[in-house]
């Protein structure tokens, strides 16, 4: 049999929106962030989004930063929270159903999101995806420090996805994303999809003959 690996995009292809910035926004309601903090997390996130940045590690490190001192026990019982009042709305039931056909043919889905492993680990839990590919936090003594763990993964997703393949070589390989800054990931495996695609993917993928898909 063959070994088939399908590597699943979360915000915007999976979700609607961005995981990290429903979550930040809900412990903004419960209390856990200021005004300050959360305008800090969405400004530069809507400064990526719309291309004024693109300096992703530095946003992920700002996020990061508005986690500083919480446990990692309270920050769980957030995301419970969260997670289904904010993202369970957000999930694209076609992306649901895409994953449930390459369950059903025996293929192993892995998400790889630039979010935080949290958040991300949570919604995968929800989906029974045993696997995860993301942005690490680092925790001491229990708490999270406002320090990202190891590499940002964002702009490094081709090359998790070739060291999986040298790991692992699997015979084939699916993507889908909805960003043109995967399109160097999409280019790597056997079968590329562009999800909702923005303008820059949605031209390239029709240029590469990629399909695409269309989630509301």
């Amino acid at each position: 049999m063959k070994k088939i690996v399908v590597f699943f995009d979360v915000d915007g292809t999976l979700i609607r929106g961005n995981i990290n910035t429903a979550i930040l926004l809900y412990l903004f309601r419960k209390g856990e962030l200021s005004v300050c903090m959360l305008f800090r997390s969405v400004f530069w996130y809507t400064a990526w989004h719309i291309g004024l940045t693109n300096d992703v590690e530095r946003i992920a490190q700002k996020g990061a930063k508005e986690l500083s001192g919480i446990s990692v026990q309270r920050l769980e019982k957030l995301i419970d929270e969260a997670f289904r009042q904010e993202v369970v709305k957000r999930i694209y039931q076609e992306a649901v159903a895409i994953i449930k056909n390459h369950w059903a043919e025996n293929h192993e889905v892995i998400l790889l999101s630039s979010s935080f492993e949290p958040f991300i680990k949570k919604l995968a839990t929800h989906l029974g995806i045993p696997e995860v590919i993301a942005t690490k936090l680092e925790v001491v003594d229990g708490k999270y420090t406002g320090q990202i763990d190891g590499d940002v993964v964002w702009g490094n997703k081709r090359k998790i996805v070739e060291a999986f393949y040298q790991e692992h070589n699997p015979d084939e390989m699916y993507a889908y994303s909805d960003q043109f800054q995967d399109a160097a990931l999409l280019e790597r495996v056997t079968y590329p999809f562009a999800v909702n695609p923005d303008f820059r993917l949605g031209r390239y993928a029709r240029a590469k003959g990629w399909k695409i898909l269309k989630f509301s």
